[in-house]
């Protein structure tokens, strides 16, 4: 999983599309899948070889597995940030003023959708 390491991370967000929002990374990826419907997490792990390809279901447990190694290395949080906030911007809508800046010391990247942001995976100081 070392593909998914992150560190040192300047990252932007804003509250103001779906407000400060749920921070545990397990509740944050069921949400994702379960509730919005959303692949990308799976696509993600598949991309970067760390499950298998077959159903859904069975690739969610798959993905489910690798982020249990995750949070048992004490990165039980998660957040999504963009690269920069001219993008923050550009694809939520928000106030320039309800921007700000997240430093990530180490992560892992649970999902990556380019300028659209990213999924990071982190430790509760």
């Amino acid at each position: 999983m070392t593909d998914l390491v992150i560190k040192n991370y300047i990252g932007y967000r804003s509250e103001e599309v779906y407000g400060e929002g749920e921070r545990d990374l397990l509740k944050v990826i069921k949400h994702e899948f379960y509730e919005l419907g959303n692949t990308d997490i799976l696509n993600y792990f598949l991309e970067h070889k760390l499950i298998i390809e077959t159903n859904e279901q069975d690739m969610f447990a798959q993905v489910l597995k690798c982020v249990q190694i995750i949070i048992n290395g004490g990165f039980t949080k998660a957040v999504w940030l963009c690269d920069k906030k001219k993008y923050v911007k550009e694809y939520y809508n928000v106030s320039k003023e309800s921007i700000y800046q997240v430093r990530i010391v180490r992560g892992y990247i649970i999902s990556d959708l380019g300028k659209e942001g990213k999924l990071i995976a982190y430790k509760e100081d």
